[in-house]
């Protein structure tokens, strides 16, 4: 079983890979959690974590003091 979920995951990762294959990957990946849903879980994290670490923190967006229609 964890042979066939490893596999489905990295057909999930190909498939989010590509923008005309990205519906079918958010499809594969809902099935992903419905079948095993720890591993899937902490895999999510980890990536996240990951992409955090290599990405940096996101900046800030810095709103204007005052809007333009209300001066």
């Amino acid at each position: 079983m964890l042979e066939v979920t490893f596999a489905y995951l990295l057909a999930t990762a190909l498939l989010f890979a590509f923008r005309s294959t990205r519906w079918m990957a958010a499809v594969a990946l809902f099935v992903l959690l419905t079948v095993s849903p720890v591993l899937t879980s902490l895999l999510l994290i980890l990536v996240a974590v990951a992409c955090y670490y290599v990405y940096g923190k996101p900046r800030s967006v810095e709103w204007p003091k005052k809007l333009p229609w209300r001066d």
